[in-house]
């Protein structure tokens, strides 16, 4: 993981795109983005001896660019400038230990805590992690990106434990409750931050190497049940549900042949389209390989149809992405087909933004695709601006979509 901080000169979506570029050579293929939009609680801002906040003022924050930026890891009189005025911090030694990540994605299916949840949830995260004892370096953001909420801290080898006690804290808050899953990510080590840090990840048997654990309650999230609590809602504006990416299903489920055609068009005016419909309003699930039950109801009772013995999901049909296997050879194929797809017809920012899980149904490979409000508009193939209103996706053009523009997401 990579923090850092940009002055206004550089944009976030510029930094994310260059950074890719610069690890594309090392095989990483996504870089994703995290834009900070308060941040609640940073290590640098906060006298945890005398409890209280020492956040910089705007004015500081205002003149702060690249160049000043890089004064201060050379120059000790910048630093110390910095430091007086909480822009900057060196963090004292604490010795080895682990430095851990706890990500808490938007809500799924579209199940938004009210504002007064919201807010709740949010000063009672604040008031455990100030009063936590034996973690350090405590920091906590709210923005988007792949995260609603990011919360930072490390604590020493022996204090293990801490970790997975604050990530059941943080659960029983009520993120459990709006279908928010919690992950946590582990690192060793780390180097001394001014503007930037980056994690170290040690390769002596003696220290722990990166890895990343779940829960008993984020494991249990991993099973059918959260598939069908989606499945359980009806398509809205925060949900969406998709049969196939490419596949052309009405041949695939009509023809007893069974032919695999497979067409770029079905993506760009069903899931792609939805992607940027999400984007651009409040955000939301799509499920990719699931059909309604309803308007197949016939064919399930043929034994040699396509749909026979597919398993059901109260008023879904699972098929799962497995037909398109013959065009993706793997779930890793089909995987990378899809992030192509959104980077080649969205945009790589986006690419960065949407979050695919892929979920195992009675044998059946569903995706389930997270997409977060987005930080910018995004358009379909450049020039195509679409919404989620009323459990669709709109377009939008000329006067509307502009007036939609500069008065925000509704």
């Amino acid at each position: 993981m990579i923090r850092v901080w940009l002055p206004k000169d550089i944009g976030g979506g510029a930094f994310t795109r260059m950074l890719q570029g610069e690890l594309e050579d090392l095989g990483c293929t996504r870089v994703l983005p995290f834009f900070v939009s308060d941040p609640a609680l940073h290590w640098c801002w906060w006298n945890k001896g005398e409890m209280k906040e020492l956040e910089p003022s705007d004015e500081d924050v205002d003149k702060l660019s690249a160049a000043w930026m890089q004064r201060v890891e050379k120059d000790n009189n910048v630093l110390n400038e910095a430091s007086s005025k909480h822009l900057a911090k060196e963090i004292e030694p604490q010795g080895n230990g682990i430095k851990f990540f706890i990500v808490i994605p938007p809500p799924m299916m579209g199940v938004v805590p009210a504002i007064e949840m919201e807010h709740l949830i949010r000063q009672n995260l604040l008031d455990m992690l100030v009063s936590a004892e034996r973690v350090v370096e405590t920091s906590m953001y709210l923005g988007s990106g792949f995260a609603w909420i990011l919360i930072k801290g490390k604590v020493s080898f022996e204090a293990y434990p801490l970790i997975d006690d604050l990530v059941q804290r943080v659960n029983e808050l009520g993120v459990q409750g709006h279908y928010i899953r919690t992950y946590t990510y582990l690192a060793a080590g780390s180097k001394k931050p001014f503007t930037t840090e980056q994690e170290i990840i040690e390769t002596s048997p003696s220290h722990i190497t990166r890895f990343s654990f779940l829960s008993k309650q984020e494991a249990d999230l991993t099973k059918d049940f959260l598939l069908e609590e989606l499945l359980s809602g009806i398509e809205g504006d925060h949900l969406e549900v998709k049969g196939s990416l490419k596949l052309h299903l009405d041949r695939y489920i009509n023809d007893n042949r069974h032919p695999t055609e497979f067409d770029e068009r079905i993506a760009t005016e069903g899931v792609l389209r939805a992607v940027v419909g999400f984007l651009n309003s409040q955000g939301g699930v799509i499920i990719i390989g699931a059909l309604e039950r309803k308007r197949y109801e016939k064919l399930l009772q043929k034994n040699d149809a396509a749909l026979a013995n597919l398993p059901i999901c109260g008023d879904w049909i699972v098929n799962g992405v497995n037909w398109e296997y013959a065009h993706t050879k793997t779930l890793d194929g089909f995987l990378l087909l899809l992030a192509d797809l959104i980077k080649d017809h969205v945009g790589g920012d986006a690419s960065a933004l949407v979050t695919m899980q892929p979920t195992l149904y009675k044998g059946k490979d569903v995706i389930i695709l997270k997409v977060p409000k987005g930080p910018n508009w995004y358009y379909l193939n450049k020039n195509e601006f679409y919404v989620r209103r009323s459990g669709s996706t709109i377009p939008l053009d000329g006067r509307e979509r502009e007036v939609y523009q500069k008065t925000g997401r509704s």
